[in-house]
């Protein structure tokens, strides 16, 4: 009889526990619903982040706005180029499931997007996008009432790259329109591409940042050989060239920060800010020689796949440091979650997670949710998967890694040629050394991989689109050559 008055007990107070959480969880209406805003870097490195390494001088603004987010500190996109990277994004599942993995690869239809979730809960959805693979002509535009993209930003005729400060003024003149745009809930997509090649910040950043890479004057000389000269990005890159690169990368980051702080007091003018999530990351890294290479999306190595991840979360007030392995695939489940929209993303397998219970503890309800386990920050032994497909059909350069599997401070890297190398982060962060072929730590994702790779379907990929004439030039100017 005992043993039954306990069970009978602990049904009663689990019983108690859920009706609690009801009083104390009630659905968010639409009029509760905080604004959303997601805001993706093109090509931002990790480690030029001062929120993640001191000293590094480049985003002081932003430093400063970090001490009231939520900072993970190992993040990563699930490709190591914008679109199958954007489309994880947008989806909340990897490369393989999504198939958008090539130039011009369209989204499914029948996915869950960001944008079409949100808008079917009574988001407004606007997207503002530097990127010219995210545009109003692809079908990244799905469930977006306002999309205004590259092409549209740019002035009549020019060419070239879009300025943060371009993306910033765009968002103020359409907010300036808008007659109470607090009346709904916004869902806000943010594109920049300053850190993109090609590099050409304003002098004022420019010059802040030379002296750090040598002689001022002769990195100035390089500097205008390059772009009006004879220098050419081929072969073995002098290492007088290769420091004036980085720092002209270095200014672009610098304008980046600058880019964003006049975002963070335009929100904040407008009362977006608020009541508001807002997410800060990159669609991928970039190679700045590390390995002999600049640029992206030719392997899966740290530097372009470990990317800088802040939320806000709505009502946040200190900093929250995070350093379980997270991915890009956790963003969309945890903007529905914050909205109050059911997921279907949530705890399915090869699909993210939601990252609500890494936020602040600011409720009654939350430390409950928590308390009977309901809502988990980290898992150590989670998997994170990355994907790098060939971008073309015809592709004349195989990419070097097809895939990568991480688990804490384990990495496999699956070659082209499906051959597998294994790193220990922990031990060694760049990558340089391969570990024994019978590691027994890395039995485990080795046997993640095979079943990866059996789960894979066999459907044809979605339909590619072949983009319009100004589209492939202003791609062209981006470095994306035929």
């Amino acid at each position: 009889m005992s043993v039954l008055r306990t069970l009978a007990h602990a049904v009663c107070t689990s019983a108690l526990l859920l009706a609690l959480m009801a009083v104390l969880l009630p659905g968010t209406t639409q009029a509760e619903r905080p604004h959303i805003l997601w805001i993706v870097i093109d090509s931002w490195r990790w480690d030029h982040v001062d929120v993640y390494q001191t000293g590094v001088a480049l985003m002081p603004h932003l430093a400063r706005r970090a001490q009231r987010a939520t900072v993970f500190w190992r993040a990563y996109a699930t490709s190591s180029w914008t679109v199958p990277s954007v489309a994880s994004l947008f989806t909340g599942i990897y490369p393989s499931f999504h198939r958008a993995t090539m130039f011009g690869s369209t989204l499914p239809p029948h996915q869950t997007l960001a944008p079409s979730a949100l808008s079917k809960a009574g988001y407004r959805t606007v997207a503002i996008s530097a990127n010219a693979f995210i545009s109003k002509r692809s079908s990244f535009a799905q469930g977006f009432t306002e999309f205004l993209d590259a092409q549209a930003l740019l002035s009549q005729g020019r060419k070239g790259k879009v300025r943060g400060t371009t993306v910033v003024k765009t968002l103020d003149e359409w907010l300036n329109k808008q007659q109470d745009v607090r009346s709904s809930p916004l869902f806000l997509y943010l594109h920049f591409m300053d850190p993109h090649w090609p590099y050409g910040p304003e002098e004022q950043f420019l010059s802040q940042v030379l002296p750090r890479f040598g002689e001022a004057s002769e990195l100035k000389r390089l500097i205008g050989e390059l772009y009006f000269g004879q220098l050419r990005l081929e072969g073995n890159t002098s290492t007088e060239l290769q420091n004036a690169l980085r720092a002209l990368y270095a200014g672009e980051v610098l304008a980046t920060d600058a880019a964003l702080e006049e975002l963070f007091v335009l929100l904040e003018r407008h009362r977006l800010a608020e009541n508001a999530l807002i997410v800060l990351t990159a669609d991928h890294g970039e190679e700045l020689f590390d390995r002999g290479h600049l640029g992206h999306g030719r392997t899966l190595f740290e530097e372009v796949v470990r990317v800088p991840l802040l939320v806000w979360f709505p009502g946040q007030k200190k900093r929250i440091d995070i350093h379980h392995v997270v991915s890009h695939t956790d963003v969309l489940p945890t903007s529905l979650d914050v909205a109050g929209i059911t997921s279907p993303l949530i705890g399915a397998e090869y699909r993210g997670r939601s990252l609500v219970a890494c936020g602040p503890t600011t409720s009654w309800a939350t430390r409950l949710q928590r308390w009977v386990g309901r809502k988990k920050c980290g898992d150590s032994s989670r998997l994170i998967w990355l994907e790098l497909l060939p971008m073309k059909e015809l592709h004349s350069t195989a990419p070097l890694h097809r895939a990568a599997v991480i688990r804490d401070m384990q990495k496999l890297l699956v070659l082209h040629d499906g051959s597998i190398q294994r790193v220990d982060l922990a031990s060694d962060p760049r990558e340089q050394h391969i570990a024994p072929l019978h590691d027994r730590r890395f039995e485990n994702l080795e046997a993640a991989w095979d079943d990866f790779r059996e789960r894979l379907t066999s459907e044809p990929p979605p339909p590619v689109m072949t983009p319009d004439a100004a589209t492939r030039e202003h791609l062209r100017v981006l470095g994306y050559g035929d």
